[in-house]
């Protein structure tokens, strides 16, 4: 694969799954986890692919922390007397933040697969291009 100065990859070929690489590399972020692993088992040879499958699982892993996290505030705050059910609104209050922000991220990087580009987020692409 070539890529030209924008990051682009050109790709011509097929994949085992019989899609274009920039199509299955796009259907690794649709379902998250799902279509992640199955388009790493299935396509895994390809290297584009491979790296949005990659970084589709981590990014999905990485919400799911998120929401634990905000889940176990919450539970845990709602606990303290008094103060305890302000914060425990509060931190509430950003569950709808992180989902507004998960679906934005989500669309940009199906988006930037399937303009076949491969966009790296911070830490995770580090992590994806590296396997």
């Amino acid at each position: 694969m070539a890529t030209d100065g924008r990051g682009t990859t050109s790709m011509s070929t097929t994949t085992e799954s019989g899609l274009e690489p920039n199509v299955a590399g796009a259907v690794a972020y649709l379902f998250g986890f799902v279509t992640g692993v199955a388009m790493l088992l299935i396509d895994g040879d390809n290297e584009f692919v491979r790296f949005h499958a990659i970084q589709s699982i981590a990014f999905n892993v990485v919400v799911v922390a998120i929401y634990v996290v905000l889940t176990f505030a919450t539970i845990f705050l709602s606990f303290l007397p008094v103060v305890g059910d302000l914060f425990s609104f509060l931190v509430g209050l950003f569950y709808p933040v992180v989902g507004l922000m998960t679906f934005c991220a989500w669309a940009f990087l199906l988006y930037k697969a399937y303009e076949g580009e491969r966009f790296a987020l911070p830490l995770i692409g580090s992590l994806a291009a590296s396997k």
